[in-house]
């Protein structure tokens, strides 16, 4: 990956030329405890000795996630000295093992600390790990942190919490995630010979008009259902609401939580960073716990949601959301106590104006 532009074009901005050239390494095999291998891509300065890692863990295919919703992006972070990687977790894509459909503490948790210490320990690392990611992603950083890696040092959990508790989802929702969740079945068992066209059509025609999909009663009779293997409606129902807690108030690192006030989980977020801003322990926790709230659903951070607008610093790049992350990843990866602890950072609608506090709800909102 290069900076754009032509060194003798005078329109080249000074931000692209003195964008650092990044190292991209594909598929790199990261051993688990139980020998299981996991697969990640990472994205690194290649002029630089030694860099903090920002790591995120997602079911949703890592080349399609080097970004994150709120814009923490390669050329950002690299442009920091940082690396980013991110991982299948274990059954997803270029991953081996077993997927489950939603994360669970004994499989994520271990297979988070191993990833982190694998990081730790490679000669161009630092030795400080971050984590980021939303939904799914989110709760492998919680899972994560609850095993206590060493060498974890901070985690941004996006739009996170468990949406069977802080929500009531749509069908049209959750069979157009099942649908989602599909994709990577069917490239693998088409690989095997065991799908083909046939499935393939199921599958696109559910994510094309998930309402549609919907609409058909009953729905453990839906579409989807043809497909072998696939989990019943039903069955993705009881999973969701019979997910375990995560032990929050375990967690001993700092965490920038952050939420949509139109996002599926918001109360359940809200709940998490209030056990984080809680914490006791003597080691400041509560002073590194904060909390981000946009004007924004689960999966976008722009400017406009449906047919309102908010303001063009609505947007998370107006809004210099990349900026307040990074900051928060040099305060707790490089130990640059110069980078305000975030406190709390949210948009007021109506007003279409960010506010801050020293923590959330704030006193005089």
């Amino acid at each position: 990956m290069k900076a754009t532009g032509q060194s003798g074009n005078a329109s080249t901005s000074r931000a692209e030329r003195s964008v650092p050239d990044v190292r991209a390494d594909f598929d790199v095999e990261i051993p688990m405890r139980d020998g299981t291998i996991l697969r990640c891509d990472i994205y690194r300065p290649t002029a630089a000795e030694r860099l903090p890692v920002i790591l995120q863990r997602t079911p949703y295919d890592k080349r399609l996630n080097h970004t994150t919703h709120t814009g923490l992006d390669v050329r950002a972070a690299a442009v920091r000295g940082y690396a980013v990687a991110v991982q299948d977790v274990r059954g997803r894509f270029a991953s081996e093992g077993t997927f489950h459909l939603t994360p669970k503490q004994e499989i994520e948790g271990p297979d988070g600390f191993d990833t982190i210490e694998w990081f730790a320990a490679q000669a161009w690392c630092t030795g400080a790990v971050g984590m980021v990611g939303s939904s799914y992603a989110s709760l492998t950083q919680l899972m994560a942190a609850c095993e206590r890696p060493p060498h974890l040092r901070a985690i941004i959990p996006e739009k996170t919490g468990y949406p069977a508790r802080g929500a009531v989802l749509l069908d049209s929702i959750l069979i157009a995630w099942a649908a989602g969740q599909a994709l990577d079945w069917l490239q693998k068992a088409m690989l095997r010979q065991e799908a083909g066209e046939k499935e393939a059509e199921i599958i696109q025609q559910v994510l094309k008009d998930p309402q549609a999909a919907a609409r058909h009663l009953p729905l453990n009779d839906m579409p989807l259902r043809k497909i072998s293997g696939l989990m019943s409606f039903q069955e993705i129902i009881d999973t969701l609401h019979s997910e375990n807690e995560i032990d929050i108030a375990s967690i001993e690192v700092p965490a920038l939580v952050v939420t949509g006030w139109f996002d599926i989980a918001t109360p359940e977020t809200a709940r998490i960073y209030s056990i984080l801003r809680d914490r006791k322990g003597g080691r400041g926790l509560s002073d590194e716990a904060g909390y981000l709230a946009g004007p924004w659903d689960h999966n976008t951070t722009s400017a406009a949601l449906g047919e309102k607008f908010f303001s063009r610093f609505a947007h998370y790049l107006l809004a210099e959301i990349p900026r307040l992350y990074l900051d928060f990843y040099d305060r707790h990866l490089r130990g640059d106590t110069g980078k305000p602890a975030p406190g709390a950072r949210y948009f007021v609608m109506g007003a279409n104006e960010w506010r801050t506090a020293p923590s959330w709800p704030p006193a005089n909102p």
